[in-house]
C-alpha cells in the first residue's frame, strides 16, 4: 500500500496518513530492503509496478549458463531464491528461500534424483556457504536472538551447531572456507546508532572464524562499507575480495592468503567492481561492474608471482546484485559453467509477469481529493 501525506516545508507539520495506491511491488532481490517498486515526476505522474500487498519478492529458476549466456533451467520449481552456492565436490546446490512468511536454507541433490529440500528450521536462515569437505552448510540466523552464525550438516542429520555471537547491533554473513577446512570468513557488519542493522548503515570487517580454536578475530584489517563478498581461491592460496572506496566506487582485490601486506587491484580507478567469484580452475577472476547483462572476466597466473591479463567481459544473464546484498551466483567447481538465477517467466512463459509498469497521469490532482 501506497501512502501520502500533507506536508507544510515552512512548519515542518504533517498531515494525516492516507492509502492512495493498494497493490505496489515491494521487494527487490534483497526482500528485507523492502524496496517499492515506484517512482513520481516532477510533473505529477506516477508510475508503478503492481504486485501483491505486503513483501513481493519475485520467483527465480535455478539453471546454468554457459560462457555465451546459455542456459540450462534445473528441474526445481521457482521460487523466492537468493545465494546459490555450489558445493566443493559438484554434488549439490544450497541456497536460501525467503518470502514475507519464513525464511530457510535449502538443498538440492544435482543427481536429479528428487525435489529440493528444506535443511534448517528454527529461525530465519539465510546466506549460506559450503564447508570445505562439502559436509556442512554454514549460514546466518537469528534464532538464538542475534544474527550469528551457524552450521547444519548437509544431509540434514544432527541439529544446527552454533559458531559465533553476535552483539545487538552487529549483523553477521558468512562468505567463504578455506579449502583445507581450518577457517571461514565472515563479514561483521554494524550499524550506526539510528539507522537499523545493515552493512550499508554503518561500517563492516572481514573477519576470520578459526575452527581449531573455536574464536573469532578480524583479518587483514579490511574494511568497507559494504560486503567484502570474500572468496577463497581454489587452492586456498590467495584471497578475492571488494572494499566501498572513497567516493562511493567499490573496487576488486586479491591479496595472498595468509595475508603479507601485498594486495592487487583488479579493476581500474574509473570502473570497479563487486562480487568477485574464482573459476573452477583458479585461473579467472570475475567480477561484475553493475547492472548491465555482462560480467568482466581476468585470466590470472599465481606462479612464480602473481599476474593478469587484460579485462574481457562475458555474458552474465543471471540476475545480479549490488554489493550491499551479496553474489547471487556461483561458479561450478570442476567445469566452465555459471550457477544462476533467471526469471521464472523468463524461464517458463506461463508464469505470469511482473514487468508491467502503470502510469497514472496528473496523480497530483487525485492527491488532493484523498490527502486532507
Amino acid at each position: 500500500m501506497l501512502f501520502a501525506r500533507r506536508f507544510d516545508p515552512r512548519t515542518g507539520a504533517l498531515g494525516a496518513a492516507a492509502p492512495v495506491v493498494e497493490g505496489v511491488l515491494r521487494g527487490s532481490a534483497a526482500p528485507s530492503a523492502g524496496t517499492g517498486w515506484y517512482a513520481i515526476s516532477t510533473t505529477g505522474t506516477l508510475i508503478y509496478v503492481q504486485g501483491p500487498v505486503g513483501v513481493g519478492q519475485p520467483d527465480f529458476k535455478l539453471a546454468w549458463f554457459d560462457r555465451a549466456g546459455k542456459p540450462e533451467v534445473l528441474p526445481v520449481a521457482a521460487g523466492p531464491y537468493m545465494h546459490p552456492r555450489v558445493s566443493r565436490d559438484g554434488k549439490r546446490i544450497v541456497f536460501h528461500r525467503a518470502d514475507s512468511r519464513d525464511t530457510g536454507i535449502w538443498v538440492y541433490e544435482l543427481d536429479g534424483g528428487g525435489a529440493a529440500r528444506r535443511l534448517t528450521f528454527g529461525g530465519r536462515d539465510r546466506y549460506p556457504i559450503w564447508s570445505a569437505d562439502s559436509q556442512w552448510v554454514i549460514f546466518q540466523s537469528d534464532r538464538g536472538g542475534d544474527n550469528a552464525i551457524y552450521r547444519q550438516r548437509a544431509d540434514g542429520s544432527g541439529a544446527a551447531e552454533r559458531l559465533t555471537t553476535a552483539r545487538k547491533e552487529v549483523t553477521q554473513f558468512p562468505e567463504t572456507a578455506a579449502p583445507d577446512g581450518s577457517v571461514f570468513l565472515f563479514n561483521q557488519s554494524e550499524s550506526l546508532p539510528g539507522t537499523g542493522t545493515g552493512a550499508q548503515n554503518g561500517s563492516t570487517k572481514l573477519m576470520a572464524y578459526s575452527f581449531k580454536d573455536r574464536t573469532s578475530a578480524p583479518y587483514g584489517g579490511i574494511t568497507s562499507a559494504y560486503k567484502a563478498g570474500a572468496e577463497f581461491s581454489p587452492d586456498g592460496k590467495w584471497l578475492a575480495y571488494a572494499v566501498a572506496e572513497r567516493g562511493g566506487t567499490v573496487m576488486p582485490y586479491v591479496e595472498p592468503y595468509p595475508a603479507t601486506g601485498a594486495k592487487y587491484q583488479m579493476a581500474t580507478a574509473g570502473s570497479g567492481g563487486h562480487n568477485p567469484m574464482w573459476s573452477g580452475d583458479g585461473g579467472e577472476l570475475f567480477y561484475t561492474l553493475g547492472p548491465a547483462s555482462t560480467m568482466v572476466a581476468i585470466k590470472v597466473k599465481t606462479s612464480p608471482a602473481f599476474s593478469f591479463a587484460a579485462a574481457e567481459t562475458v555474458a552474465r544473464p543471471f540476475t545480479n546484485s549490488p554489493p550491499m546484498v551479496g553474489r547471487m551466483f556461483d561458479a561450478e567447481p570442476r567445469g566452465a559453467r555459471f550457477l544462476g538465477l533467471m526469471a521464472a517467466d523468463a524461464a517458463d512463459p506461463s508464469t505470469p509477469k511482473r514487468d508491467r509498469i502503470r502510469v497514472v497521469l496528473n496523480w497530483t490532482e487525485e492527491l488532493k481529493s484523498r490527502v486532507r
